[in-house]
């Protein structure tokens, strides 16, 4: 059901000389036996869970003389809080559906099993042998637990079933999509360091509207990691540069293609036989591995008809495949579909002969793994994926590059090593985009026909240092027009940073000079605010920097709880390094124009000036914090206004026609961000006693409100896992303070 209730857990009052921990384990015994009585007086609706009830009550009487210790206590109370709000909510007995029946018969069944393990003789009832329980502790103490277990179990099998429920109303979520590539278009986008293809090549126009996408629904595809989605940024790099990369790359993906002859020979042979080209250099921005081949699939089906009609078949058998792991993924959900394709001989479509897949920067996806968990699931499947062939970008990150050290990927792979490229190439590439921003910033400011002078041209080329994410920013400097001084900026950027250049000897690191521009623009940015704005300068660009999902200036200010146009009010100054939209009503978000930017400001050995240092976990607090009040204000039941409505006081999401309306006016985008991922903001912050504080105030009066919103946005399968990494980390965080 869509609409759950909550009564708000009153805190209990601190007892002086009594640490936190203890007085909650002391008090929670009673609130449990507390919430158990009102979910005894709500279960009246279900007679089976009404008796299961009173089996719990007498195991906690029992429990309460025995025991003293009572760690598991808090947890259990939370699950009956939990059941007290669903069985609210419950309709009669007569409406009560078959499949909460069920479950409230096994919950029923698995209590009798507590009390006849507790029996003392065989002549005595469930209920009088737990009565007599109270000398045994330790089996209480473990009864407790399997209670919390039970109970768990019924929660989250409830949970989950609302959740498929609710995923039925998302039918056309993603017809928003612009299902329409560009026929044989090559481009070529480099500013992180590495190049990229940005479309799918083909032999033929394989685009495909006229597919029903219900099923696909299923899938979870995450929209903002697709190549052309809004909310992903990719600079476009200079025309008629990184053209031997190119060359490369095309030639790999379709060596018979008449129009590499346009193009310069590659920066190194092709191997147009192997399906892997492994494209490794420096910093860029990526996803999460459980995301990336169930969105692949998805981007598949919604392009070619045959592959779509065999992924269909396979959803509808188990339409839980988005939560399995990458490799089950990987098979079910591409391999096996592509295998059905292939070999349907009544298809009218065909598969195309080439079909480019694109993994941008692997190294930042959430693989903790010591090798590669994407790269694991590739080389399992490798001779199954014609006439797929991937592209695979990143850095060369320890665990990547033992992934490719494996026989089956080393055999099919190519890679390409921007580091490796000749330098004169690069450096002419970096001349010729020069060249170009400047003549179009003199033009702008209508400056001397003679500007920039051939040796400071010279100069700036020469303290890129072969790095193309030095040049980009440089002439963002240059040409802010916040400033208007391109001249003096030109001027000043020179000497800072051909000061560093004398100065730096063998062992100094690689990005000293590039560190030198950045301190420069922040240094600048500072000046030119007033005292309000430059004190949180920091706290917005941590914020961006640590953020799992960018954000635009309008909802920046809001996750932050700033005044009116704060954030808007810093970025002017920080176009050197940031991407932001023109004006207020746009919601584009924020973006920063390379990976190194956010490493420099969280690296102390990079940033030298204590006024930029991003402190991770500091930061991290604050977002934590700033998630817990947004929602605490912001969140409540039927945020959505859907339960005043006549008719709809019981009502699945799937069946509210104007859900995505709804969720728009009343969901801004802060508040998705805070729902969504205060949990993982939370398992990086330092906690204190005024987040625990903030935490359990949210947890006592929103945690339901919260579901609720999650469900809205389609993200309500995660939820018990992130509440779970969050106890964990809860519980290592006291116990290490313990100590």
């Amino acid at each position: 059901m869509h609409y759950l209730h909550g009564k708000r857990r009153e805190r209990p009052q601190q007892t002086p000389g009594v640490s936190r921990g203890k007085q909650l384990a002391k008090t929670g015994l009673n609130g449990l036996i507390e919430a158990l009585k009102l979910t005894k007086g709500a279960s009246s609706a279900c007679p089976p869970l009404q008796y299961a009830v009173e089996a719990l009550l007498v195991v906690l009487e029992a429990f309460k003389k025995c025991s003293e210790t009572a760690e598991e206590i808090e947890a259990l109370l939370s699950r009956i809080e939990l059941l007290n709000d669903l069985m609210n909510q419950a309709p009669p007995e007569d409406r009560c559906p078959q499949e909460l029946k069920d479950r409230l018969v096994t919950l029923t069944s698995k209590f009798n099993e507590i009390a006849e393990d507790a029996k003392d003789t065989q002549s005595k009832p469930p209920i009088l042998r737990l009565l007599n329980a109270a000398g045994y502790a330790g089996k209480t103490e473990s009864w407790i637990k399997k209670l919390d277990r039970h109970i768990n179990d019924f929660c989250l099998r409830g949970i989950v079933s609302t959740e498929i429920a609710v995923n039925t109303g998302f039918d056309g979520v993603n017809s928003r999509l612009d299902n329409v590539v560009p026929k044989r278009k090559y481009e070529l986008n480099e500013v992180s360091g590495h190049s990229l293809i940005q479309n799918y090549c083909c032999d033929e126009d394989w685009t495909d509207s006229s597919m029903d996408v219900p099923v696909l629904g299923s899938l979870r595809p995450v929209i903002e990691a697709l190549m052309h989605s809004a909310s992903s940024v990719h600079v476009q790099c200079h025309r008629n540069t990184r053209l031997e990369i190119l060359a490369t790359l095309c030639s790999w993906l379709r060596p018979d293609d008449p129009r590499l002859a346009e193009l310069p020979g590659g920066v190194v042979p092709a191997l147009s036989d192997r399906p892997i080209l492994w494209l490794h250099a420096l910093a860029g921005s990526g996803n999460n591995i459980n995301c990336i081949f169930r969105t692949i699939a998805y981007k598949l089906a919604l392009r070619l008809p045959t592959f779509r009609k065999h992924l269909t078949k396979i959803l509808e058998t188990d339409p839980d495949l988005y939560s399995f792991n990458p490799t089950r993924q990987l098979e079910k959900l591409i391999v096996e579909p592509l295998e059905a394709a292939r070999a349907d001989a009544t298809s009218n479509a065909p598969l195309p002969a080439h079909i480019a897949i694109v993994i941008d920067a692997l190294d930042e996806c959430t693989d903790n793994a010591a090798v590669s968990t994407i790269l694991v699931s590739l080389a399992k499947y490798i001779g199954r994926f014609a006439p797929l062939k991937f592209l695979i970008s990143s850095r060369p990150e320890v665990n990547i590059s033992r992934g490719f050290l494996r026989r089956e990927l080393d055999e099919n792979t190519q890679a390409l090593a921007l580091n490796l490229i000749p330098e004169d190439i690069t450096r002419r590439d970096i001349s010729a985009f020069l060249q170009s921003r400047l003549a179009g910033i003199k033009l702008n400011f209508v400056l001397n026909a003679s500007w920039p002078a051939e040796e400071q041209l010279k100069n700036l080329v020469d303290l890129s240092g072969l790095l193309f994410i030095f040049a980009v920013a440089a002439a963002r400097y240059i040409e802010d027009e916040a400033e208007g001084d391109p001249d003096g900026r030109l001027t000043s950027l020179l000497n800072a940073g051909n000061a560093v250049a004398a100065n730096r000897g063998t062992s100094e690191p690689r990005f000293s000079i590039l560190d030198t521009l950045y301190i420069q623009v922040l240094k600048n940015a500072a000046s030119k605010l007033g005292n309000t704005l430059k004190a949180r300068l920091n706290l917005v660009l941590g914020t961006i920097v640590l953020a799992e999902q960018r954000l635009s200036p309008t909802a920046l200010n809001a996750l932050l709880d700033l005044p009116a146009g704060a954030v808007r009010g810093v970025l002017p100054f920080l176009s050197a390094v940031l991407t932001f939209p023109n004006g207020d009503d746009d919601p584009a978000p924020i973006g920063v124009i390379h990976l190194s930017f956010p490493n420099f400001l969280m690296d102390p050995t990079r940033c030298t000036d204590e006024n930029f240092l991003v402190h991770p976990r500091s930061q991290h607090t604050v977002i934590t914090s700033k998630c817990l009040k947004l929602m605490s204000e912001e969140l409540k039941y039927d945020i959505l206004g859907v339960a005043s409505e006549p008719g709809h006081d019981c009502i699945l999401n799937s069946e509210i026609p104007d859900l995505q309306m709804r969720a728009s006016q009343h969901l801004p985008a802060a508040l998705q961000y805070a729902c969504k991922y205060w949990t993982r903001h939370l398992c990086q912050a330092e906690v204190d006693e005024t987040l625990l504080i903030a935490l359990e105030e949210f947890c006592a009066s929103h945690l339901l409100h919260w579901l609720e919103v999650l469900s809205v946005l389609g993200c309500v399968d995660g939820a018990v896992e992130a509440a779970q990494s969050a106890q964990a980390y809860l519980n290592a965080s006291t116990l290490q303070h313990n100590h």
